[in-house]
């Protein structure tokens, strides 16, 4: 429907155009006036290469102009389908928290796994059971060994003295 009207309006233009140009040149071409004498004819049809030639630049003139609004036109409908567009365009960005999630559900499902196991791994690091707490506790284990061996030395320097001292004294029995 859009293409008949196109069709019309460019019939109707070159309609305009050809009612522009006078009809009396067309019959100044086709009809040369028959004289005798020849510097007539001559500056006739130096005439007539002229009016062909501007009705030639007329020709190129108007076409040029009809091609120009052309496309003033089909800017114009470029205009009014970006509008358009635009408007329908800001309509898709207006969309619900529902929808997102929908369409966004592979993505929301590795952010939430990454999440996770970014969660855990700090726990891991920085919790109760973290890396830190377990090099306190093999140093406190480090240092109740050294302890006990201290103490072992001591309860056997202990005992010496004491059998020393046992063995000086009578036995009393």
């Amino acid at each position: 429907m859009a293409k008949n009207d196109k069709d019309t309006e460019d019939k109707d233009k070159h309609e305009e155009i050809s009612n522009e140009i006078p009809s009396d040149i067309f019959d100044e071409i086709a009809e040369p006036d028959k004289t005798d004498n020849k510097d007539e004819i001559k500056t006739d049809e130096i005439h007539i290469d002229e009016i062909k030639e501007e009705i030639q630049e007329n020709k190129e003139d108007l076409q040029e102009q009809i091609e120009k609004e052309d496309i003033k036109e089909d800017l114009l409908e470029q205009d009014e389908l970006l509008e358009i567009y635009e408007k329908n365009d800001t309509k898709r960005y207006k969309r619900s928290f529902n929808y997102i999630l929908y369409s966004k559900r592979l993505l929301l499902g590795v952010v939430l796994v990454a999440s996770v196991v970014g969660l855990y791994g700090g726990y891991l690091i920085f919790g109760n059971t973290s890396l830190e707490v377990l090099w306190q506790l093999n140093q406190q284990r480090q240092n109740m060994i050294d302890e006990v061996e201290q103490s072992k030395i001591q309860n056997a320097i202990l005992q010496k003295k004491l059998l020393e001292l046992q063995s000086l004294e009578p036995k009393s029995r």
